[in-house]
């Protein structure tokens, strides 16, 4: 079991599946007519691919070279998945892109079977990717770094980020709240609070506290009475 603050991970891959598998099913039932969802989808779809590219950059540059010091070898594996993905997620929003601009019923008709086949395999290559992640390399990670160390690793990713990555994270971390069961998300706060400065996380605490509803996160205060 994961005891350290990589354990962390969890819960932005989490988010990850969750939300590739709502994108295979909005697409699924996409009207590819109306100009509006496709444009809202198409937003959407960048936002996630951002959040895709800091997250496994992050990965490439503060985890797995550490890695590789100690298990030769494991790092292309990952690596050469991350780069399939990036492929798949530039082709699907070419795909929604010129959904958007396509007018005649036979373009928009193919553009959107394409798409849907795209959607479906990004599910599938997400959901065999994290979860060999989360099998294999962070609990390795955590049994070859002491508590200590990760915190330290951490740390060092956080400063090294520059202000684009640091704004992409910010606007990723209501999405990700949500995205959590309320045990995660409680997981989610107390691995936070465990790492960050008082001040720094009363911010990130009341910036998490607008992304779920009222209900929900009094749910939270109960559990985390601190919260208050």
């Amino acid at each position: 079991m994961v005891k350290g603050p990589i354990k962390d991970i969890f819960y932005i891959h989490n988010a990850i599946l969750k939300e590739a598998q709502e994108f295979e099913e909005v697409v699924r039932e996409l009207n590819r007519e109306d100009d509006a969802q496709v444009t809202g989808l198409l937003d959407r779809f960048r936002f996630y691919k951002a959040v895709l590219h800091v997250h496994e950059q992050d990965e490439e540059k503060d985890f797995f070279p550490l890695l590789e010091e100690k298990f030769r070898y494991m790092m292309p594996t990952y690596v050469f998945d991350h780069q399939h993905h990036s492929r798949i997620q530039d082709e699907i929003e070419g795909l929604l892109a010129g959904l958007r601009q396509a007018r005649g019923n036979s373009e928009r008709a193919q553009l959107a079977r394409h798409l849907n086949r795209q959607a479906i395999a990004l599910n599938v290559l997400m959901e065999s990717h994290i979860n060999k992640e989360n099998e294999l390399w962070v609990p390795v990670l955590d049994e070859q770094f002491s508590f200590e160390q990760q915190k330290e690793i951490i740390d060092r990713s956080m400063q090294s980020a520059s202000p684009e990555t640091m704004q992409v994270m910010m606007q990723a971390l209501p999405w990700m709240f949500r995205a959590q069961t309320v045990d995660d998300r409680e997981g989610m706060l107390r691995g936070f609070q465990q790492m960050m400065p008082p001040d720094m996380f009363s911010g990130v605490a009341q910036l998490l506290s607008g992304a779920v509803s009222p209900q929900d996160w009094q749910e939270m205060v109960r559990r985390m009475p601190e919260l208050r």
